[in-house]
Formats: structure tokens, sequence, C-alpha cells
């Protein structure tokens, strides 16, 4: 039966997967870089389950590699779902281009400041940051809308300002490519190729992404050497080249020894949640909002803790010592299990939820040219993946953040009346009415016929 599930699973990635393959106009769609996820973080962990080369109850293996396939199937039916176009039509959002370029431009200013200040901060070291130097990287996560914006005005006109804020915007971006953040790095490399193919229309030819998956799937292998390279100060071009990416996938295998992996440690945890009836019944969704957004240092660390809810909260201590388990900072256990934990084998519906909500956002920006709206879809795609790699309420928790400062930028870019000349001219000849500047215009084109309405 295990088998079976390990097959099953790589066959509804493989659907997931394969309309970008067929066309990849479509690579930048929830169901494809969801399966990519599923596939290229989770395939070798469950590989190395169902391989045995993780010793693991065979009921418990059964447990996770279902409520897997689960995920991975709502994901794509609730993607397929025909979305609303009443829905559509209410969140039409027409914006100035100069204004809305205008936006960009501070969120660029702003991201890049406080990119500064932390860098120039003394506790921006280590793994573990707090105090100030977290309010400044709050702000410079304005990087990634203000990048998708000006990425945009500089494909379609190339001027000194477009290119300038465009140079502005990159800097944060790059300096993540270069100490190897590796969401970061794939949200500068969405941004750009999203932007390219929303205003061009430019898709990767096939062997190109066939490349592009190649290389992503390196870089993920060699991500934690190339780290520790850094960190050290050895980083040099003889040091990347002699990077061992067999031994590397051999440890994500579990052919050699390493610890205990996320999804299998996960699957554990679900175990020990379904014997002791600790489930969160969606409060992690509330709970990862205070964490995010209240701060402690200022309304106090007592207060931030009572506002969460403490339901399903375990101790799994005496797990990690059977286990032998050394969790390092960082450490994540993956969107299956804190889906499952959020409502048993129920919270599978989690991923419907996301496929239908990320429907309506790809046709809200392609199809109703929702500028606005793209400046936060290549950072959504990135926490997208997070909802597998890291915990199924990471990507509502960013959005609250990206609409936000986006709803921002709309209230000030927003088109005036927020409707077309046709719409107005229906709704006045609806009420018997017309404006001043439509009646002036009426003028100038019957004039010729020496047909002027009367003056105003």
């Amino acid at each position: 039966m295990l088998t079976f599930l390990f097959y099953l699973f790589i066959v509804l990635c493989i659907l997931l997967i394969l309309p970008g393959i067929r066309n990849t106009a479509r690579i930048f769609e929830f169901p494809f870089f969801m399966g990519v996820t599923f596939l290229g973080f989770m395939g070798p962990h469950v590989y190395a389950i169902v391989q045995r080369n993780y010793p693991m109850p065979e009921d418990i293996a059964l447990r996770g590699m279902a409520m897997t396939c689960l995920c991975v199937a709502m994901a794509w039916l609730g993607y397929h779902m025909k979305p609303s176009k009443v829905l559509l039509d209410k969140l039409k959002c027409p914006t100035s281009d100069q204004r809305l370029f205008h936006v960009g431009a501070l969120y660029a200013l702003i991201a890049t400041y406080f990119f500064v200040m932390v860098r120039m901060h003394p506790g921006a070291t280590g793994s573990q940051w707090s105090g100030s130097v977290l309010r400044y990287l709050f702000f410079t996560g304005l990087s990634a809308p203000a990048l998708a914006i000006c990425t945009v005005y500089v494909l379609r006109k190339q001027t000194p300002w477009t290119i300038l804020f465009f140079g502005l915007a990159l800097l944060a971006p790059l300096y993540s490519v270069y100490v190897g953040r590796r969401g970061l790095t794939f949200m500068f490399l969405v941004t750009i190729g999203f932007s390219l193919f929303y205003v061009r229309g430019f898709k990767l030819p096939r062997w190109a992404l066939a490349c592009a998956l190649i290389v992503g799937t390196v870089h993920m292998l060699n991500i934690a050497e190339y780290r520790t390279l850094r960190t050290s100060g050895k980083l040099d071009l003889t040091q990347l080249l002699d990077m061992n990416i067999e031994r590397n996938l051999n440890r994500a295998i579990g052919k050699t020894k390493r610890a205990i992996s996320e999804t299998a440690y996960g699957f554990y945890i679900m175990d020990s949640v379904t014997r002791r009836g600790s489930y969160e019944f969606g409060s992690a969704f509330w709970n990862m909002l205070i964490v995010f957004y209240v701060p402690g240092q200022i309304v106090g660390y007592d207060l931030k803790k009572n506002l969460q809810i403490n339901i399903g909260a375990g101790d799994f201590t005496d797990l990690n010592e059977r286990l032998r388990v050394d969790l390092n900072t960082g450490t994540t256990l993956t969107g299956i299990y804190s889906a499952y934990k959020q409502f048993w084998y129920l919270g599978s519906l989690l991923f419907f939820f996301y496929g239908v909500a990320y429907r309506h956002l790809y046709a809200l920006v392609m199809d109703r040219r929702n500028t606005i709206l793209m400046a936060l879809y290549p950072a959504m795609v990135i926490y997208g993946m997070y909802i597998i790699t890291h915990h199924v309420a990471y990507a509502t928790t960013q959005f609250v953040f990206y609409a936000s400062f986006c709803l921002v930028g709309y209230v000030y870019a927003r088109k005036a009346g927020g409707e077309s000349a046709a719409a107005r001219r229906r709704r006045a000849a609806k009420h018997h009415e017309i404006s001043v500047a439509e009646r002036r215009a009426q003028r100038v084109l019957l004039s010729g016929n020496n047909r002027i309405p009367a003056r105003d």
C-alpha cells in the first residue's frame, strides 16, 4: 500500500506540472509551482520513507502518505474550479500609470533605505535577530512589490527614472541571491520572468524550462553547503566547482547517515497528534498573524502571548528523545503536518481553498490586467510554495502584508471614478443625466451640423 501511495503521489505531481510543460505560459500558475515544490522538496523525503532509508512504522508512513496525496489532489481540484465573474468584476482596480509608478518608486526607496539600515545594524549577525533590526527587516519586504512595479515600467519605457528605481529595487533581491536565500532567490527570478510575460508576453522555450528545473534542483541540493562555505569565508570558484552533487543527493534521499528529514519527523508528529487529539482547529492562522504583526517590544510580550489561542499545543520532547532528533533553528515540518494538525485529514481542504484563491488572483492579474495585484503575485507564488515547505498558514500571513501595502498604493493610484467612459455614458443614459464634460464633448462632435446643445 505504501508503494501504491508513493506512485499515486508521483502521478498527481505530474498532473500538476504537465500543463506548464505543454504550454510554458502556465509555469506561473498555482498548479505548476505547487507540483514542482511537492516533487522537488517532498519527493526525495517520501522516497526515503518508502525505501525504508528512514526506519518508520508502517501505520505512521501510511497516514503521512495518505495526507500528502490528499493535499496534492485538493490543490489540483481547487485551482480547476471556475472563478466567480461577479467577484472578478468587483475587484477590478483601474489605476493611473503615472501614479502607480510613483508607488513603485516610493516602495523602492523605503525598501532600499531599510535594507541599508539592516546591513549596518550590529544585531544583524547570526541566524537569530531581535530588536530594531526586525522592524527594519519588516519594511525591507517592500522590495518585492517595488521590484514588480518598477520592472513592469522599465519594460514599457526605458527612461532615466524607470531605470534608476529599477536599479534601487534590485539591491535587496540581489543580496538575497548572494547569501543563498532560496525563497528570495526564486522570488527575484519569478518577478523578472512574470514581468516579462505580463508586459511582453515572453514565454520560456521548453529547453530553457528544462535547464531551469535542473539548475533549480542542483541549487536546492547544494544550498546548505554553499551557505557553509560563504559564512566560513572559503567561498571561491574552486570550492563552488568542487561541490559534490551526488553526496548531497544521497543525503536528501537518506542513503547516507544524517538527521531525520523534516517530512519524516512531521509524519511522526502527525501520529502523536492523532493519539493525543491535540488538533488546533485553525488557530494557527490567527497565532501566526499575532507573531508576525504584533510588536512585542511595544505592546509587551505577555500581552502578545495572551492574544494567541492556545489550542492543541503539545510538548514533543519525549518524541525528540526517542528519535534522537536535534532540531536546528529554522527547521520546518512541512505544510502537510500543519494542515493535518489543524483539522485531521480535512486539513487537506485548506489546499483546495488556496487553489480557488490563486485561481481568482491569477485571473485578476492576467485576464483583467490588474497591475496593482500583479505587484504582489510573484511574492505570493513563492509563499504558495512555503505552504508546502514551511507551514500551511504562511501564504495567508504574507498576503496580509503585501495586500495591505498594495491597497495603500491603490488608494493613491486609482483612476478617478473607477469606471470607464462607456460605463459613465450608460449610467447617465439610465438616469437621464449627462456631465458637463460630456456635454462639451457633444458640442464639439455636433458643431459641424450646427446641432450644438444649449450651453450649460
